[in-house]
């Protein structure tokens, strides 16, 4: 096969590519449907799990660390984007008329946006202040799967090799 004869059928395929686009839709463009995209969503989990599993997931915890400005920076920053993240998925619910903007209390705000930007904000601190609990939480999953499996040998190996526990985190 010639190179120009590659280069004519990869423009056909990529006509026909961008006909079920157009078709089809499924495109989540900015300026659109903002939604965040299964990259971010990921990251997200990691930096949670970076908080959950300090060491275990995310950076290396330096014998020395300050654990408070490491937490604070990392709370910080999965705080910021986590409020995004449900700004944008908020924003999308509310122009889409979404069953779920019947949980939504606007009240007197004329800047819808204002208002979804306030809510996810809140959101997003109601749900890092259950971190500690949910650490808890995690710490007898781990616990109880290291308990229930005579080969695990320490609950570190529960934590970095159980695909169980790792849902069962993410699901948290």
């Amino acid at each position: 096969m010639t190179n120009e004869d590659r280069v004519g059928r990869l423009r056909k395929l990529t006509d026909k590519v961008v006909e079920s686009y157009q078709d089809l839709g499924g495109i989540n463009r900015l300026g659109e449907k903002n939604l965040p995209s299964q990259p971010a969503v990921v990251a997200i989990l990691e930096e949670l799990l970076a908080i959950i599993f300090p060491g275990y997931h995310g950076d290396p915890v330096f014998g020395d660390a300050d654990l408070e400005m490491l937490v604070g920076g990392r709370l910080d920053r999965l705080n910021r984007h986590l409020t995004q993240m449900i700004e944008q998925t908020l924003v999308f619910c509310y122009q889409k008329g979404c069953n779920c903007t019947s949980l939504w209390d606007l009240g007197a705000h004329n800047d819808w946006r204002g208002a979804l930007s306030v809510m996810a904000r809140r959101s997003s601190l109601d749900y890092l202040e259950q971190l500690p609990d949910i650490r808890r939480l995690l710490d007898t999953d781990v616990e109880a799967a290291f308990e229930g499996d005579p080969a695990a040998t320490n609950t570190e190996e529960i934590i970095l090799c159980y695909p169980g526990v790792q849902a069962i985190a993410v699901h948290r």
